[in-house]
């Protein structure tokens, strides 16, 4: 996850670019898997701007499923859990609103500790998207700053 989140969304002067680490694995100093960090921050030249991005992404992280799919509605992803009722088909219990932080915004997502590459790639796009959306050129999306 570390060298596709490199490699599609770089660090560089200028763009919106994602620090590898954002929404990583954690494991225990003996290896054993921790879960995942799904704690989300933004740093950019205009916060109150990134702050509404980041809540504009927020509703769209509850609408995304373990296996990385997005749906349009919640009455569309409950029927896909009715259909399907398997590990494919967890989303987020909760999205926290976004946090003033000095370094920038923040969200935290409640998915209690599941570890699901796929749904962090999906909401890394969604809030690429919604940064953009929102007029922001230039913002740096990585870990929380604590």
């Amino acid at each position: 996850m570390y060298r596709a989140i490199a490699a599609e969304y770089p660090l560089r002067a200028g763009g919106v670019g994602v620090d590898p680490s954002t929404f990583a694995i954690t494991l225990d100093e003996r290896g054993v898997l921790l879960g995942q960090d799904f704690s989300v921050q933004v740093v950019s030249t205009d916060p109150e701007t990134a702050k509404v991005a980041l809540a504009a992404a927020g509703k769209r992280f509850m609408l995304v499923t373990a296996d990385g799919r997005e749906y349009s509605t919640e009455d569309e992803l409950w029927q896909r859990v009715k259909a399907d009722d398997s590990w494919r088909t967890y989303s987020p219990n909760n999205v926290s609103d976004p946090q003033d932080h000095p370094a920038g915004p923040r969200i935290y997502c409640d998915c209690k500790d599941g570890v699901m590459p796929l749904m962090a790639a999906t909401m890394i796009r969604i809030l690429v998207q919604q940064l953009r959306a929102a007029g922001i050129d230039q913002a740096q999306i990585r870990p929380t700053a604590d």
